[in-house]
């Protein structure tokens, strides 16, 4: 089966019998997505995907993109428990070797959903191109909020690692899939930072 195919079903299952709620099945959708975009590979089967050998490559490249140690508990998370299904199912032959330790203490605090709120709203204001670097502070901080990738990882990133056909984001060889907000936000900045580079070289 592909891998693609065994998240979805895997998705449909846990929906069904353990009455969670919509957002909480994307958020595991979007955590094994990225599991899935790791191999760039759409017709790689779920048996050649979940190995040890693929795991240590996969939590590599997350530590490597800069990536919270709380978002790669999470994706650890999703993806032992995929793995426990596919294991119950007879899709791989051997147990999984994920071990999660307790969870990561937060280093420094969250901004409360007020602030971020606040924050967010002064990034927008204005929409001209005289006002780009608003929205290339929205873009960032959408994209931080999120990816979960560090500020140093985020400032690497270039325009050209962002394909909007596939709302990906290509962050170290990994792909990223992005939000259809994240997409408008970005798509904001892009264009008018297009309309501000070519006035400067009509001028």
């Amino acid at each position: 089966m592909k891998l693609d195919n065994a998240i979805e079903n895997y998705l449909d299952e846990v929906y069904a019998l353990n009455d969670l709620s919509k957002n909480t099945v994307r958020s595991y959708r979007e955590r094994l997505q990225t599991f899935a975009n790791f191999f760039d590979d759409p017709e790689i089967d779920v048996t050649s995907a979940l190995t040890k050998a693929n795991l240590v490559k996969y939590f590599s490249r997350l530590r490597d993109s800069g990536y919270k140690k709380t978002t790669i508990y999470a994706k650890k998370q999703a993806l032992r428990s995929f793995w426990n299904w596919a294991y119950d199912e007879g899709l791989v032959d051997e147990k999984h070797d994920i071990r999660l330790p307790h969870p990561p203490v937060p280093q420094t605090a969250y901004l409360e959903p007020a602030e971020s709120k606040r924050m967010e709203a002064a990034a927008q204001v204005g929409t001209t191109c005289s006002s780009i670097l608003h929205l290339r502070d929205r873009a960032a901080f959408v994209l931080l909020k999120e990816t979960g990738l560090s500020i140093s990882a985020l400032v690497r990133v270039s325009v050209t690692d962002y394909d909007r056909e596939t709302h990906t984001l290509c962050v170290n060889s990994s792909k990223l899939l992005l939000s259809d907000q994240a997409c408008l936000v970005l798509d904001a900045y892009l264009q008018a930072r297009t309309i501000k580079t070519q006035g400067i070289e009509g001028d």
